[in-house]
């Protein structure tokens, strides 16, 4: 009898052994869905995602995007604008895509019910503040993670600014920093010096957080409408052309690195200038020392992959024939077409796309770039 109580009071003890056990193994599993293995971070100028309503009085020029305007554009292309823009989105599958050239808030909720519609998923939380640029056309950032907060950086009267979107991705929060810098349209040294004004400001901004907070992960995304190697980007915003030359800073300053650089030269176009037959690296994004995978003492919780993560991204149906240059979506006039043709494509720009992963998952660096030691 006593071996029989015995033996069922050792088996309680198993049971309740293997009931802590199982109860530990939920808790780690929880903790592990409760962090991602890699964040897709996209930045997209979609040319002109205009509705097809005035909002009153306009000093943005939305009267441009009505079916009576030169534009003729009517309910039926915008929507058609909305199904191609859908259609790449989904294809890139960012976790987080920043935005140019988008109207306001309403085009950006009207994406969202088209990616929901036609794909079943959706870019639930959206940053974007009203800009006073005179065009009607700001920044944005559509995001699968919560966004803590959004503040506009807004330096010029009449210009865009830098939108600041602060997202908390499931505890890690990741600053975006979203630009659309001056056009080259117009006098050359009077946009040289406004896109200088707008690299200085942005750098400023980024100065400023970065005294708060020196182990913030944040990311610049933008159109610049200057090449990664052009005179503002290296002298103004003081951007690096190699990594090594990101991490020797030792002069306390912030270091930046534009990922495009990891891309051969005839490798990084997302603009084509037909009348000089020029491709443009204008579209990017820029990360700090703190970001990239040799800097072993950042504490920085982000880190881009790999070398290979960024890339201009390029669908075969998102290409014209012959040159390969972007499919834009507006009325056009070319001999021998009609006075209402349309270019029925997606935007004059390409989308580029990088991914990052937590720090703790970067095991080795892929080669260094050509020319570049590692």
């Amino acid at each position: 009898m006593n071996f029989l109580f015995s033996y069922i009071k050792q088996g309680t003890k198993f049971a309740l052994l293997l009931f802590v056990f199982l109860l530990h193994s939920i808790a780690l599993n929880a903790a592990n869905t409760n962090k991602i293995d890699e964040l897709r971070i996209a930045f997209w100028n979609v040319e002109n995602l205009f509705d097809t309503v005035v909002n009153g009085p306009s000093k943005h020029k939305d009267e441009d995007f009505t079916p009576s305007s030169w534009r003729r554009w009517t309910p039926q292309r915008y929507s058609q604008k909305l199904d191609h823009l859908a259609h790449v989105i989904n294809a890139m599958k960012p976790d987080v895509i920043g935005m140019a050239e988008v109207e306001n808030l309403d085009v950006l909720e009207d994406l969202n019910k088209r990616l929901k519609e036609k794909y079943g998923w959706q870019l639930p939380y959206i940053g974007h503040i009203d800009s006073s640029d005179v065009r009607g056309i700001d920044q944005a950032v559509m995001s699968k993670y919560p966004i803590k907060s959004t503040h506009l950086v807004a330096h010029t009267y009449g210009r865009r600014g830098s939108l600041v979107v602060v997202v908390d991705v499931k505890g890690e929060p990741i600053t975006f920093m979203v630009n659309h810098w001056k056009s080259p349209i117009g006098n050359y040294k009077e946009n040289m010096k406004t896109r200088a004004g707008e690299a200085t400001a942005l750098r400023e901004e980024l100065a400023k957080r970065y005294k708060r907070d020196k182990d913030m992960s944040f990311v610049i995304l933008g159109d610049f409408n200057e090449d990664c190697d052009d005179v503002t980007m290296l002298n103004s915003l003081k951007v690096s052309k190699t990594r090594n030359q990101t991490l020797k800073h030792t002069d306390g300053d912030l270091a930046l690195y534009h990922l495009a650089f990891d891309l051969p030269k005839n490798k990084r176009g997302t603009y084509y200038y037909a009348r000089r037959s020029v491709w443009n690296s204008f579209d990017g994004i820029i990360v700090p020392a703190t970001l990239l995978g040799e800097n072993t003492s950042s504490k920085c919780y982000w880190r881009v992959k790999d070398r290979k993560s960024y890339q201009v991204f390029v669908l075969p149906e998102m290409k014209e024939p012959g040159d390969g240059r972007p499919r834009a979506f507006r009325r056009v006039r070319i001999k021998g077409k009609p006075n209402n043709y349309y270019e029925e494509g997606y935007s004059d720009h390409f989308p580029v796309l990088t991914i990052l992963v937590p720090a703790t998952e970067i095991k080795s660096e892929a080669s260094p770039t050509k020319g570049e030691k590692k």
